[in-house]
């Protein structure tokens, strides 16, 4: 026998995801898409004997906690590959708290902008962010 239990959708549960911590994902992502924008006009090319140049830098804060996120890529800094650039998540807890980061990747400009417009890396992204914030509540 085949019972429907769900006659007129009265049995099924109205689940709404959290309106909150989906506006927090968006902007997330909106961050890692407007880094990639600019990193994409304003980041150097490899070859053209620019080793050092501006960090290029995205920044979000959190409406209601304050908290300050922070993406760039910047200049690898290393005499022996001058070419390099990193991709470096920050965190502060409020505007002129200690700043934590970590780099995410190191590469050229077009790992960097593959990483940046590869969607399933924006996970990626937030666990770090979480990682420093995590740090940064604990005062390491």
């Amino acid at each position: 026998m085949n019972i429907d239990n769900n006659i007129n959708g009265i049995n099924s549960i109205n689940c709404k995801k959290n309106p909150e911590a989906e506006a927090n994902k968006d902007l997330k992502k909106e961050l890692v898409e407007n880094l990639y924008k600019k990193a994409r006009q304003m980041v150097p090319q490899e070859g053209i004997g620019i080793s050092e140049f501006e960090p290029v830098t995205e920044e979000y804060i959190d409406s209601d906690t304050k908290d300050v996120y922070f993406l760039s890529v910047q200049s690898g800094y290393d005499k022996k590959e001058p070419e390099l650039k990193v991709l470096r998540a920050s965190y502060q807890l409020s505007k002129g708290a200690p700043v934590y980061y970590m780099n995410i990747i190191r590469g050229s400009k077009q790992d960097i902008l593959d990483f940046l417009g590869n969607e399933n890396n924006i996970g990626k992204i937030k666990g770090f962010l979480s990682i420093l914030k995590e740090r940064a509540l604990q005062g390491e």
